[in-house]
């Protein structure tokens, strides 16, 4: 077996010394190859690091849940009544403190409860969760 090396290039390259390349095309490759800049590419990718360092180490701050200080009296809404929307909730809150909670978080609210829909229905049908004591290895 015998292996062939060819020179290093880029797709852009390949692509421009490749004979089935179209005539017409090989001209706009050779512009977007002349607008590309590898130090600019570095750069955004080396900030693009940074970033995800940054949010892996928790110093940037996520952004908060708007409804995470409602989540308690909206979980109590919907364990009274269940069979309530999203929306119901939402404008019963929205009464409740006006201008606080604006109609844009209905979808949070929509996944919020369809958690919550999801955690009753199992418990209605496998119970509820029980944590089962950790059997200890036996000595001798």
């Amino acid at each position: 077996m015998r292996k062939r090396y060819h020179p290093a290039a880029t797709p852009c390259q390949r692509l421009l010394a490749d004979p089935r390349t179209p005539e017409p095309v090989r001209p706009r490759l050779a512009q977007t190859q002349a607008r590309l800049d590898p130090v600019k590419l570095l750069r955004e990718m080396r900030s693009a690091q940074r970033r995800l360092v940054d949010t892996a180490d928790g110093s940037c701050t996520p952004a908060l849940d708007p409804l995470v200080k409602v989540t308690g009296q909206l979980r109590a809404w919907f364990v009274e009544e269940p069979w309530r929307t999203s929306r119901e909730l939402l404008v019963r809150l929205q009464a409740e403190q006006p201008g606080q909670y604006p109609d844009q978080l209905l979808r949070t609210l929509q996944r919020r409860l369809k958690i919550w829909r999801k955690e009753k229905a199992h418990a209605m049908v496998f119970g509820p969760m029980r944590v089962e004591p950790a059997i200890e290895p036996m000595t001798h």
